[in-house]
């Protein structure tokens, strides 16, 4: 169970993410998250995302890499990346 108490980047599914705009500026890329109550949230290189305490490793262009701590099927400590995609209009933005 998600505590209400985590920010709201932190409270929901990365699967239930948009990445809505990617900006950039002299010290990097920073980009928007619309979350699925319809909220933006403008995020960077190392701010948390999603319920299993992932963490952005890297935004472009075009898209943002999240890493996620999991166990493997060893029992051994892992980090999964799961990538987000810009959304275009053609793809659905409201």
């Amino acid at each position: 169970e998600v505590s209400k108490g985590l920010p709201p980047l932190q409270q929901v599914m990365l699967s239930s993410l948009k990445l809505i705009g990617v900006a950039w500026s002299g010290s990097g890329y920073s980009a928007m998250i619309q979350a699925p109550d319809g909220k933006s949230y403008p995020v960077k290189k190392g701010t948390k995302m999603g319920t299993n305490q992932g963490r952005i490793k890297d935004i472009d262009a075009k898209e943002i890499i999240v890493e996620e701590p999991y166990l493997n099927i060893f029992g051994r400590s892992d980090l999964k990346q799961t990538v987000i995609k810009l959304y275009t209009k053609k793809e659905g933005i409201e």
